[in-house]
């Protein structure tokens, strides 16, 4: 384990740090000492079963706690008015810990940060934005076994904050360390025979994993689900998981949702981001005798998120072949394929509680063909052959050595499991009881966010140097006292561009250098004038061979060709602590991509080398309305939609040329929803004799977007 790093207490750091307050710092301070440290029971190991998948992966162990601003910790207050509360709290041997705010209310200009003293990554900073409607917060694992909390209150605040800890989870697997030479809940723990998903030939597989999450349920449990469409399309993130992984009526309130956590472009041994999230949710349906839980997520998830949400079916003979998609171990997301029939059948296993499952309610997965689930993996769906989900997993026999026997829950036996609307999904994916068994999934978003990359699954990216070991990197410090890499996106005629995904393959934890992410407008094939720029990232903040995404403060519109790149300073005696992804001989092109600059002039990345062979920066570009050099932009076309008659007494036509009416509603003047009806087609009747008289709104969902018209009822 590092040192720990912990400054001084000089009165001169104090007065410093408050110069900063009064611009929302978001940097911790450092500031704990033995004096505000709560130190937790020991605590020794329990054994657990890694294979099995009767229950959620536990993982850590919850002291449940009332620690306060009133009762613990210590208040510094600084010469500009401005005041930090910090607490710092041990838990011997803990491999991360996690805390739930069972209160989180804080003044709009005021932060809470958690970080570890041991180590830079990562430090988690909360705002008033993170206010959930229970008040109940919880936080993604710090590494180690301390985690210290600062907030940081603005000098204007005069409320004191609504703060209390209520459990600190012990992580004794090792969500980022290696316990007993086992790796759990780590990148890389599942088992080899877990293809990737982003290595998924099927295009299909691919777009329905963007509805699955990693979870973790009260700071101790690893479980798998999945965003869920409904009747209304209206984008409601329902989420179903297993149960099982919900082990008290508060859980789902300290649930974290996690989006995106994979490999990116199959590339193998490069971790995906995990700071994609949500915390906290609400039960909507829960029966444990059928293994079924439905949430609702606290927020729905952002376009930058790229969330989708799948539909499902409740066939009674789900076509084959069927495949899962899931995080088994807590691993980065993958996928397994069964080619045989699913069976129905029981499922001779319990509850939490210790009652048995419903009879008749499961499918059977006899043999994984591709891949297979571990623990984890409870509460992943499974899709049939048109990509509809029919169930979410329950448990089984199945692993690497043994594809063989998992048993998902069926969709069509829990949509109705009892009579109330909190002991079925029909009410809440179905809500205005509309006669169909199936429905698509849907992007909800009008504009969809892209990941635009040049870097393919068949390339080699790394952080290479250039000849000779001692010269430095190609795209990072180096002996030509490089500071500036761009790569060039010749293909893109337009876009709006929200953020940046790189990948770094060297950092430094102790590094107080910064660097900054530049968009270029193209000068001849070099980078020209500078569009926008995220400035002062600190390289502490990076981590080895692992994916980081970072927002442009505004969205980017664009109407030409670009380049995206780093500009990275040096040291005084260090030129060895960054490094970013490049791929040699790339695509298969003979233009070079790459460009170098020492900051005063840019060239080509072929002239500083003796083999000439073109090269790419892996900077992928996260975008919507992408329009390609090769394609002539089309503009824009306002679609006609026909409504008739406007004045109705039994009811009314609606048609469209050449775009698909998804969904179509009806609304009073009330703003109530009188009639909702999935169309699918591009004309549709919808009868309204039963309708009171007066005006109604008819809103239209198509692909291109909503429309709106007034009608008006006439008396029968």
């Amino acid at each position: 384990m590092n040192g720990v790093k912990i400054p001084g207490y000089a009165i001169l750091l104090v007065l410093w740090m408050g110069a900063f307050m009064a611009s929302a710092q978001t940097t911790p301070f450092h500031l704990y000492s033995d004096c505000d440290r709560i130190n937790m029971p020991a605590f020794h190991c329990p054994t657990q079963n890694l294979s099995g998948k009767q229950g959620a992966l536990r993982f850590a162990h919850p002291f449940f706690v009332n620690l306060t601003p009133e009762n613990s910790g210590r208040w510094i207050d600084l010469s500009d008015g401005c005041r930090i509360w910090t607490i710092s709290i041990h838990s011997p041997g803990a491999k991360s810990l996690n805390l739930i705010f069972d209160r989180f209310k804080i003044d709009p200009n005021s932060r809470l940060i958690l970080y570890s003293p041991y180590y830079e990554q990562p430090i988690l900073t909360f705002s008033s934005a993170d206010h959930t409607p229970t008040g109940v917060l919880p936080t993604i694992p710090i590494p180690g076994d301390m985690v210290v909390v600062e907030y940081q209150q603005y000098k204007g605040c005069k409320e004191t904050p609504e703060l209390m800890i209520g459990a600190v989870n012990h992580d004794y697997l090792g969500i980022f360390a290696l316990l007993n030479n086992n790796k759990v809940g780590r990148f890389g723990d599942s088992g080899s025979c877990n293809p990737n998903i982003t290595c998924a030939e099927e295009s299909d597989i691919k777009g329905n994993s963007k509805a699955v999450c990693k979870i973790i349920v009260d700071g101790t449990e690893l479980c798998s689900g999945t965003l869920l469409n409904n009747t209304r399309m209206d984008g409601t993130p329902y989420f179903l998981s297993a149960a099982h992984c919900f082990r008290k009526q508060e859980s789902p309130f300290s649930t974290i949702f996690f989006f995106n956590y994979e490999v990116p472009a199959c590339q193998n041994t490069i971790e995906g981001t995990k700071m994609q999230y949500i915390t906290g949710g609400t039960m909507r349906a829960f029966v444990d005798t059928f293994d079924m839980a439905l949430l609702e997520m606290n927020k729905q998830p952002l376009p930058q998120h790229q969330p989708f949400w799948a539909g499902w079916n409740l066939s009674e003979t789900p076509p084959t072949p069927c495949h899962a998609i899931h995080h088994p171990l807590g691993d980065v997301k993958k996928y397994a394929i069964t080619r045989d029939p699913l069976v129905k059948t029981t499922f001779k296993s319990y509850t939490n509680n210790g009652v048995p499952f419903a009879p008749d309610a499961h499918w059977l997965v006899k043999t994984w063909h591709t891949g297979t689930t571990e623990g984890g993996s409870s509460g992943c769906g499974i899709f049939d052959a048109n990509n509809q989900l029919v169930g979410s997993l329950s448990g089984g026999e199945a692993s690497c050595n043994f594809p063989q026997n998992d048993y998902f829950v069926r969709l069509n036996r829990a949509w109705k499991a009892g009579a109330a609307a909190e002991q079925q999904l029909a009410v809440w994916l179905n809500p205005n009881n509309q006669p169909i068994q199936a429905l698509e999934g849907t992007n909800y978003y009008e504009n969809t966010l892209e990941r635009l990359s040049v870097i393919k699954t068949t390339d080699k990216p790394a952080a290479h140097r250039f000849n000779g070991q001692q010269m430095g990197f190609v795209a990072g410090h180096n002996i030509y006292r490089l500071t500036q890499f761009a790569q060039y996106y010749e293909n893109i005629q337009q876009a709006k561009i929200k953020g940046v995904y790189l990948v770094s393959g060297k950092t430094s934890n102790y590094s107080d250098q910064t660097f900054s992410i530049h968009l270029w407008r193209d000068n001849n094939g070099l980078p020209g004038s500078i569009i926008a720029s995220i400035e002062n990232i600190p390289v502490s903040t990076l981590k080895y061979n692992t994916e980081s995404f970072y927002e442009f403060p505004n969205t980017i519109e664009i109407k030409e060709p670009f380049h995206i790149g780093a500009e990275i300073s040096y040291a005084a005696q260090s030129i060895d602590s960054i490094a970013f992804f490049v791929n040699k001989g790339t695509i298969g092109l003979d233009k070079n991509r790459l460009s170098l600059s020492n900051g005063n002039q840019w060239q080509p990345y072929t002239d500083l080398v003796t083999i000439k062979e073109p090269a790419s920066l892996w900077m992928d570009v996260l975008a919507s309305e992408v329009v390609l050099k090769s394609e002539e932009p089309q503009p824009h076309k306002k679609e006609t939609l026909y409504l008739y008659p406007q004045r109705v007494s039994d009811g009314f036509t609606v048609a469209i040329d050449t775009d698909t009416i998804h969904n179509l509603m009806v609304y009073d003047m009330n703003g109530k929803a009188v009639i909702n009806t999935a169309v699918n087609e591009q004309s549709a009747y919808v009868p309204c004799q039963k309708l009171p008289t007066g005006i109604y709104i008819v809103k239209v969902k198509l692909n291109s977007g909503s429309v709106e018209r007034k009608i008006v009822k006439l008396p029968n």
